[in-house]
């Protein structure tokens, strides 16, 4: 076999759902005060021009740190917080709605599979109709989970490296973010080597 080939072995399907991000340079200026997650996160992204990649099955969706994850990363982390807790849920919804991005995701839990109806208006892009082409798609929880550590983790280095004060409900939301972070046993596809110590097989 050539060495393109065994590299091409190697590759990962794009299916399912997978999540790379981009990278990360915050702002670091020592002492800013915030009184959200989502206002520091505002400030800290402000000068990235980076895109995380969402990839559902295959077809991607670019999340922009600048103008999209601010505002999503504090609903993913009570949407994370709520399908850590339970094995069996109904009818949760997540709704997206930024500058690029709109969209609805209903779940459902059944024995720690998740079923994801999700419904897209509008995406950077123009693949709304594509993605909603998928319809209903189901993953298994862990692997839900885990592909949002490696974004919560460059979250929480920001809020270290910028030596950020957090008040009220930003703490709060800090909290949050350490709690989820603190709960997901295992790196997404893209990063599994990266954890290859932590709870070998789980995704």
């Amino acid at each position: 076999m050539s060495d393109i080939q065994s590299a091409n072995t190697d590759l990962p399907h794009l299916s399912g759902f997978w999540l790379q991000t981009g990278f990360v340079d915050a702002l670091i200026d020592q002492g800013l005060r915030f009184g959200s997650l989502q206002e520091a996160l505002e400030q800290l992204f402000f000068y990235n021009r980076e895109n995380a990649i969402l990839l559902c099955n295959g077809i991607p969706v670019c999340l922009s740190y600048r103008s999209d994850l601010p505002l999503l990363i504090p609903k993913i982390l009570q949407c994370l917080d709520t399908l850590q807790q339970y094995s069996d849920l109904s009818n949760y919804e997540l709704t997206f709605n930024t500058r690029d991005i709109e969209a609805a995701w209903l779940f459902t839990l059944r024995n720690d599979v998740i079923f994801i109806n999700m419904k897209w208006l509008r995406v950077k892009g123009n693949y709304q109709s594509a993605l909603n082409v998928l319809g209903e798609v189901s993953y298994n929880k862990h692997v839900f989970i885990n592909e949002w550590l490696m974004l919560l983790k460059q979250c929480q280095q920001c809020l270290t490296d910028a030596g950020a004060v957090l008040m009220g409900e930003a703490r709060l939301g800090q909290e949050l973010l350490d709690k989820v972070a603190a709960r997901i046993n295992g790196f997404g596809h893209f990063y599994q080597k990266l954890n290859a110590g932590r709870m070998p097989g789980l995704i």
